[in-house]
């Protein structure tokens, strides 16, 4: 079905994810035209009706970018090319969800291992060394040394630094510092499609994450992220996705979907920061 497809179309398939049983076509042709193709194919072939599940176009995401506009108290700290002061006076979100004293009694993300899709991560970075265990390329389809910088933007460098950042009396240090991070760059820079992405996340969820960090979101609704956010749930897989940073009522893609962990933000005063979207009311 899937060559016949492509046949029709002049698409070549750019991914073949076998645990959802699903492919991604890439093809040079507009929608309406493809859409008119495609009727005329399952009109003359009903019983393609009884194998294919679904076509649904490739929609583009958004990277939620980290916001600025509340940082609070935190000056200038003039340092030397070698030296990296430890900022633990700054860390007022660390403080208020007592961090410190779920280290104390042992819970410091030891054991996990957050797999990170984003934009990359720069794993050369004094805080987060060691602390990347696995590296994997879904555009590219392969592994990638975990070592080295892998960055196409800050942006996974910042999460990753929130996450897990060593406790070592440098620089910061991640809510969660014993935990290990699996880095799936899905912005090359730009989104790199959803096909893609869901082969990062069964990629993720079969190679033992136990947490998916995911701070993008974007309008529509796809079926196959659905599906591999879905297969994600039923291995007990945590999905967690950001609200977003348009200060608005919405809740959008991939977080309207069953099983994920959407997180807004508040600020050092305990109000809602301004950027931070909320749900519907």
């Amino acid at each position: 079905v899937v060559e016949e497809i492509c046949r029709l179309l002049g698409a070549e398939v750019t991914v073949d994810i076998k645990a959802l049983k699903a492919v991604g076509l890439r093809f040079d042709s507009t929608f309406e035209d493809v859409l008119e193709q495609i009727k005329g194919l399952f009109d003359s072939k009903t019983e393609l009706l009884r194998v294919v599940r679904y076509i649904e176009p490739n929609y583009e995401m958004e990277l939620i970018a980290p916001s600025l506009n509340e940082v609070v108290g935190v000056e200038t700290v003039p340092t030397a090319p070698d030296e990296i002061p430890d900022f633990e006076q700054f860390f007022w979100g660390i403080r208020k969800i007592c961090a410190s004293q779920a280290w104390d009694a042992g819970n410091d993300g030891t054991g996990i291992i957050v797999a990170i899709l984003d934009t990359g991560i720069d794993s050369t970075h004094p805080d987060l060394q060691g602390q990347i265990v696995s590296r994997y390329d879904p555009l590219k389809g392969s592994i990638i040394d975990p070592e080295i910088d892998y960055s196409f933007g800050f942006h996974a460098t910042h999460v990753a630094g929130i996450i897990a950042a060593r406790k070592n009396g440098s620089g910061v240090t991640g809510v969660a510092p014993g935990a290990k991070l699996m880095d799936i760059p899905i912005f090359q820079p730009e989104f790199i499609g959803d096909e893609f992405v869901a082969a990062g996340i069964v990629y993720a969820v079969d190679n033992g994450a136990t947490v998916l960090s995911n701070s993008w979101d974007g309008k529509g609704f796809s079926t196959l992220l659905y599906e591999a956010i879905s297969y994600a749930s039923r291995a007990g897989v945590v999905f967690v996705n950001s609200a977003g940073n348009d200060h608005v009522n919405e809740v959008r893609n991939p977080s309207v979907y069953p099983g994920v962990v959407m997180v807004a933000s508040s600020s050092a005063i305990d109000g809602i920061a301004y950027s931070s979207n909320r749900s519907v009311k």
